[in-house]
């Protein structure tokens, strides 16, 4: 159960922070500004932080054994690639100008990478229960 523990609680983090990081401008900058930064996604980063969100309960469904190990691993996976490409993509369109013109650059200036960062790390939990699903490697007995 150890094994399992320390996955969950990175994907759980990571959740926690993206959707943070993306209620972060709503809090510091104007809402006009903040629509015009996050409209360059391809997919508005709102429903990036929707699928935090709906990640974040599924691993706190997860404690409570309701959903079984493996779906769950897979479902993290396919929505943390899901948010990161989301987001590395708006990462790459967002004009520079853009940012450097909000009231609070300086807050700003890192932010779009630091949240490529949380969605992967979201994925990368997921990943990572995968790899501790696997069973061990045997070898057969009598070969070398």
């Amino acid at each position: 159960m150890s094994s399992e523990r320390l996955p969950r609680q990175l994907g759980i983090a990571a959740c926690l922070a993206v959707i943070v990081g993306i209620l972060l401008p709503y809090v510091l900058v104007s809402r006009p500004a903040v629509a015009t930064y996050y409209d360059f996604a391809p997919v508005r980063m709102e429903v990036v932080g929707l699928l935090a969100a709906i990640a974040l309960v599924a691993l706190l469904v997860w404690f409570s054994d309701v959903v079984t190990s493996p779906t769950l691993a897979g479902f993290l996976v396919i929505v943390g690639a899901t948010m990161f490409l989301n987001t590395t993509i708006w990462v790459w369109t967002v004009p520079t100008h853009l940012v450097m013109e909000l009231p609070t650059v300086d807050e700003f200036l890192y932010h779009r990478w630091a949240l490529t960062v949380l969605t992967a790390l979201v994925a990368t939990s997921g990943l990572w229960y995968v790899v501790r699903l696997l069973p061990p490697k045997t070898t057969p007995r009598g070969r070398r």
